[in-house]
C-alpha cells in the first residue's frame, strides 16, 4: 500500500538461488561437465561417487575454480583448470534453468470495463 501512495503502480520481485560451494581435497571430483553455449559456461553432464555424496547434480553450472572465473572458457579449458587446480580446490556452481531465458515480456495491463 505505501508503494501505491508513492506513485508506483507495479512491484516487480526477482529471486535467486544460494552458489553451491563445494571443496575437493583429493582427486578425482567423480564430475564429468559438458560446454552450455547459450550460458558460456560448462555444466555438470554426471556426478558421481564423492561428487554425489557432495550434493552436486547434472545440470549446475560451473562458473569458478578456486576463484578463478569460468565465463566464456571452452570445455577443453574448463577441464584443464579442473585437472590441474591446486587442492584443496573451491569449485563455485550456480543452479540454472535448463533452457535459460530473459525476463518475461511485458504484459499490457488488464481493461477495466
Amino acid at each position: 500500500q505505501r508503494a501505491k501512495g508513492k506513485g508506483l503502480n507495479e512491484l516487480s520481485i526477482g529471486f535467486t538461488t544460494l552458489p553451491v560451494v563445494t571443496v575437493f581435497t583429493e582427486r578425482p571430483f567423480n564430475i564429468a561437465v559438458e560446454r552450455d553455449d547459450q550460458l558460456g559456461l560448462c555444466r555438470i553432464r554426471e556426478a558421481m561417487g564423492i561428487a554425489a555424496e557432495k550434493g552436486l547434480k547434472e545440470g549446475l553450472a560451473l562458473v569458478s575454480v578456486n576463484s578463478e572465473a569460468l565465463q566464456g572458457l571452452s570445455e577443453e579449458e574448463v577441464v584443464k583448470r579442473l585437472r590441474d587446480a591446486q587442492l584443496p580446490v573451491r569449485l563455485v556452481f550456480i543452479d540454472m534453468p535448463e533452457k535459460a531465458t530473459g525476463p518475461p515480456a511485458a504484459s499490457a495491463p488488464p481493461e477495466l470495463s
